[in-house]
C-alpha cells in the first residue's frame, strides 16, 4: 500500500523551528531563503540593504552567508 507523502503540519515541510520561520532577512524569511537555489539565495541576499540597527547586527552573518553561498556555486 503506497502512502501520500505530506508536509509536516507544523512547519510546513521546512524543517524549521517557529524561531527560525520568523526569522527575515529584507522581506524573506529563512524557509523562503533555503527554498532557493544557491544562486537564487546569492542574488537575493546580495541585494539586501539594512540600516541602523538591523544593519549591525546582520552586516558580519549576512557577509559570511554570501561567502559560504559563493564557495558552494
Amino acid at each position: 500500500m503506497r502512502s501520500e507523502v505530506q508536509p509536516c503540519a507544523a512547519c510546513s515541510g521546512s524543517r524549521l523551528r517557529l524561531e527560525a520561520r520568523h526569522v527575515f532577512v529584507g522581506h524573506l524569511n529563512l524557509p523562503a531563503i533555503s527554498a532557493m537555489s544557491i544562486r537564487e539565495a546569492l542574488n537575493a541576499l546580495g541585494e539586501v540593504e539594512l540600516s541602523g540597527h538591523r544593519a549591525e547586527v546582520a552586516d558580519r552573518i549576512l557577509k559570511e552567508v554570501i561567502s559560504r553561498l559563493r564557495f558552494l556555486d
